[in-house]
């Protein structure tokens, strides 16, 4: 236990390190330092005594976990299909960064699960709230991956005005649409991590939040590309 107690502070300086270097860094894969990290992560994990289960990766509860994926995948795809279907909810989805169908197809089926969903599931999910977990109550666990989850989108969010339309559009594009921006986001993300882990929590795998995660990016990624294309 002594050695679980320094793993959630480790985990959270190693992130602070990888939002450093992909933020500040000129070279094209350094959001491939993500997916690595969590790697890391996971070993060092183990290491210091997280078993399959704290991680959400135990085999015994992949058949529940698949069962709630697939359920989660079928709803979202129905309500974004809906959303971009009506004009007035239209605009919330043109996102410029995924202006075409196969830029966007590319980004749901590669880039969004592996350099984002996987890793960040991995990370928040898996490590934090099940060390967290061991070390403290549930509900601590689950607020306190929720609350880092939200932090973790500080510096991706800052440009969320300028490039979401439909935000930019409520909050500005200058200096105060940058930091309400980035405070949307940080609720948003972190009251998502809560569901998230909750669904984690509930069904024991983590499957059902990377169903969840994936569905939000990935569909949310080729519905903003089929919104641009009903314009």
């Amino acid at each position: 236990m002594s050695r679980l107690r320094w793993y959630p502070p480790l985990v959270v300086a190693l992130l602070i390190g990888v939002q450093i270097v992909v933020f500040t860094s000129p070279l094209t894969y350094a959001g491939w330092f993500i997916p690595a990290a969590a790697v890391v992560i996971a070993i060092l994990g183990r290491v210091t005594g997280l078993s399959w289960d704290d991680l959400g990766l135990s085999p015994r509860t992949m058949p529940t976990g698949l069962r709630y994926a697939v359920v989660i995948v079928v709803i979202v795809a129905v309500v974004a299909a809906g959303a971009v279907a009506l004009p007035w909810t239209r605009e919330l989805f043109h996102n410029d960064s995924y202006p075409d169908v196969p830029a966007a197809i590319y980004a749901a089926l590669v880039l969004i699960p592996l350099r984002t969903v996987l890793a960040e599931e991995v990370i928040f999910r898996g490590a934090l709230l099940g060390s967290l977990a061991r070390l403290t109550s549930a509900r601590v666990a689950l607020a306190g991956q929720a609350a880092l989850f939200g932090c973790w989108h500080v510096a991706s969010s800052l440009g969320l005005a300028a490039h979401n339309d439909g935000i930019g559009d409520i909050v500005g594009t200058g200096p105060l649409g940058v930091v309400a921006g980035v405070l949307i986001a940080v609720v948003v993300t972190g009251g998502a991590g809560l569901l998230l882990g909750w669904l984690r929590m509930r069904s024991g795998s983590l499957l059902a939040p990377i169903a969840l995660h994936w569905s939000v990016n990935g569909i949310g990624a080729i519905a903003a590309a089929i919104a641009w294309q009903l314009n």
